[in-house]
């Protein structure tokens, strides 16, 4: 006579998930007896032969996993205290750094409570979310260094890459004295440096420029012009550009990433004559299709690449 065997088990779970196993057990249609008894001592044995062809692999890991940076522009809506439905469901904490490309809220820095609550969002007083202001960001700038313990431009420093944020609404585009002395002064003490990012707002470097300056109202937010949120005529290419060429030659690979973009075009990636990267991403809150832009930076080769994902990837 056979002897079936039934084993009801709960499901496994998923990946990821702790293992617990509960009210599994054994169902035995035979009478006890010396076989039975014999047979009892392997059931054991059966019982973890057969869970252990249930089980999958644990997944592997990498061991050199890229470190991903998040860069996010233009992240507005139509009122303050208010996010972008698809930016409020992404989990910064999978990202090593934020980098902020300006006009966050309606008015960002109209008061306290307004930075309090971008604070609560963005964490802009962490040393690792970088912030460079825009027009919609500039009601009371002299507030912001109280949250983010920073002034409004700055230069940071990453693995082998190093930041330079800048205020691009302090002289309608124009570098003033100031942060031109700290882009030769950075650029001048580099070392282990193998990235310069340049981190802005309005895109500085479209004015000016043979092939982009007639794309401005094809690419950027704001239209050529020299109204506080136009993209403004400017002393890029004569006060900033040759230190950038400087920093180029000397092996370190440069990038200018805006944020002021979004209304007419989503992404912008442009790679000058001279190997310099104008890149720009940005967000319309009324539209879908907004993108972001990620960054891996792999350790093991020190290599920085990058990608425009559009909201709903991140999530």
């Amino acid at each position: 006579m056979s002897l079936p065997l039934y084993i009801e088990s709960s499901k496994f779970p998923a990946r990821n998930q702790k293992i617990k196993i509960k009210n599994n057990f054994f169902i035995y249609p035979f009478k006890s007896g010396i076989f039975t008894q014999y047979l009892l001592k392997f059931i054991p044995v059966l019982f973890l032969v057969l869970l252990n062809s249930c089980k999958k692999d644990s997944p592997t890991i990498p061991a050199n996993e890229p470190k991903k940076i998040l860069s996010l522009g233009h992240t507005r809506t139509g009122a303050d205290f208010e996010i972008d439905e698809e930016v409020a469901q992404i989990d910064f904490n999978q990202f090593e750094l934020l980098l902020l490309g300006g006009d966050l809220s309606v008015e960002s820095s109209q008061d306290s409570a307004v930075l309090n609550w971008l604070d609560q969002v963005y964490d802009i007083g962490n040393q690792n979310t970088l912030w460079a202001l825009g027009n919609h960001d500039y009601a009371n700038p002299a507030l912001i260094p109280d949250f983010t313990n920073r002034p409004l431009f700055y230069s940071h420093s990453w693995k082998n890459i190093t930041f330079i944020v800048l205020d691009t609404q302090e002289s309608s585009s124009n570098m003033t004295t100031p942060q031109v002395q700290l882009i030769n002064s950075v650029i001048d003490t580099l070392s282990e440096t193998k990235y310069l990012v340049l981190l802005h707002h309005k895109l500085m470097w479209m004015p000016g420029h043979p092939e982009l300056e007639s794309q401005i109202g094809e690419v950027a937010n704001g239209q050529a012009g020299s109204c506080g949120y136009c993209t403004n005529p400017n002393n890029f290419y004569e006060a900033v550009y040759p230190k950038l060429l400087e920093a180029k030659e000397n092996g370190i690979e440069v990038i200018c990433l805006g944020g002021d973009i979004g209304f007419q075009v989503k992404s912008f990636e442009y790679l000058t004559s001279d190997g310099i990267w104008f890149l720009a991403s940005g967000i319309n809150t009324f539209e879908a299709g907004s993108e972001a832009l990620v960054f891996e930076h792999d350790e093991m080769t020190a290599a920085l690449t990058w990608r425009f994902k559009v909201l709903s990837e991140l999530f």
